[in-house]
């Protein structure tokens, strides 16, 4: 949402004009132009009331944030945000107010995910229990699930996002009716699409489902018992490797 609302409309599309016209064609041609010049026009007042508009919002924004959270940790978000450089924009302060809370206060922070990461695929079931291990195995996957990763400007890291179809061009030399028709279809198109933001999916820590049979095989490899064990090398065997994880685990 916020990268739709910092785009600034592109240009407006020109009616070719034609090698000759006569004066009726003519008006059609500029009326018609005139309804597209004044179409972006209102995009553009729109986007202008969009960008002016983003400061108040990130304040608000950062008021729902420390409305959120306990006294302690409020305290330690406002005296985080006055060592901030004079000049900051209220975005930066939004973004400096997210990833001092992720940092400081998780527990969904990325030291946390690396963390659990590690537990993850060091547990021991002889150790633990293995009805707790399978608890602890599906509560650190969910804890890394809800776990987003960030870059450097504490900002959701995405997979590509879909890009919208784009109407076919009207074949050369076009018509003015069908400049027009080229225009409307792509204008229609356009509202529909611009409707919902159009993000790539937010990436988690999440492991895969690979990632985590994986980590489940060698942990039974490494029990005692060799119920566990016999689990861990029937799935090793060439034959029963593409079995799904979920397979795995029921087992």
């Amino acid at each position: 949402e916020l990268l739709r609302r910092k785009t600034s409309p592109v240009p407006p599309p020109r009616i070719p004009v034609p090698p000759a016209e006569n004066e009726n064609q003519k008006e059609t041609r500029r009326y018609n132009q005139s309804l597209i010049d004044d179409e972006h026009k209102a995009k553009q007042s729109k986007y202008r009331t969009y960008m002016e508009q983003l400061p108040q919002d990130f304040g608000t924004a950062i008021a729902l944030v420390l409305s959120s959270v306990s006294d302690v940790i409020r305290q330690d978000l406002q005296d985080n945000t006055s060592k901030l450089p004079m000049g900051y924009t209220p975005e930066e302060e939004y973004q400096a107010l997210r990833s001092r809370l992720e940092e400081k206060w998780g527990p969904n922070s990325q030291a946390d995910a690396l963390e659990l990461s590690d537990k993850l695929s060091t547990m021991n079931g002889d150790a633990v229990g293995w009805q707790n291990y399978g608890k602890q195995f599906d509560l650190i996957v969910q804890t890394m699930k809800r776990t987003i990763i960030r870059d450097e400007f504490g900002l959701p890291d995405r997979w590509p996002a879909a890009t919208m179809p784009h109407q076919p061009f009207p074949i050369e030399p076009a018509t003015n009716a069908e400049m027009v028709d080229f225009y409307v279809r792509s204008r229609n198109a356009a509202a529909i699409w611009n409707a919902v933001p159009h993000l790539g999916e937010i990436k988690t820590y999440e492991p895969s489902q690979q990632v985590k049979k994986g980590i489940l095989i060698r942990a039974l490899s490494r029990s005692a018992h060799s119920a566990f064990s016999l689990v861990a090398s029937h799935y090793r065997r060439a034959e029963n490797q593409a079995k799904p994880f979920a397979q795995l685990w029921t087992d």
